[in-house]
């Protein structure tokens, strides 16, 4: 489903206001999170935590899910415009991304604190920059096939076992 045609049956739902989707870019570089929105004007959200307010910056991207063979996990590309300096140099610093997470939202701008649908967070599976946009290839987070570090039990690690 393409984002004009999610806009289309989100707007159905909400009495004809655009809602606005939102993106808060995470990463271990980053000294604070990166908040944008898709529209023209910044927008200011109440979170009722700390930070109390958060503005998102308006840039402008586009999001497009991708044909998946069967079985693999479902992938989007999402488009932002390269609008400067900073979104680059901060990819070109964090070894291209590798561990961003994407939290998307969608608000309407009446209602700036109420998200019309549940957020969902993905992480960048790859990336690429011309002079004109950064593209990212978007995968949900894959918790079943994480490495993990096996727990050994044995008298050292599990005196109350033994």
């Amino acid at each position: 489903m393409a984002e004009a045609d999610f806009l289309k049956k989100v707007s159905k739902l909400s009495g004809g206001e655009v809602p606005l989707i939102l993106l808060e870019i995470n990463h271990s570089e980053l000294d604070e999170t990166i908040y944008i929105v898709n529209d023209r004007e910044e927008l200011v959200r109440n979170t009722g935590g700390s930070p109390s307010q958060i503005t998102y910056q308006p840039i402008a991207f586009r999001a497009q899910f991708l044909n998946q063979p069967d079985g693999s996990s479902p992938t989007a590309q999402l488009a932002i415009d390269n609008v400067g300096n900073i979104l680059t140099d901060w990819i070109n610093v964090s070894n291209g991304a590798r561990g961003t997470t994407i939290t998307i939202g969608s608000v309407l701008r009446s209602a700036p604190d109420v998200f019309e649908i549940p957020q969902a967070t993905v992480y960048v599976s790859s990336i690429t920059i011309t002079k004109d946009e950064v593209r990212a290839t978007l995968a949900p987070l894959d918790l079943v096939n994480r490495r993990i570090n096996p727990i050994v039990h044995s008298q050292l690690t599990s005196r109350g076992l033994y």
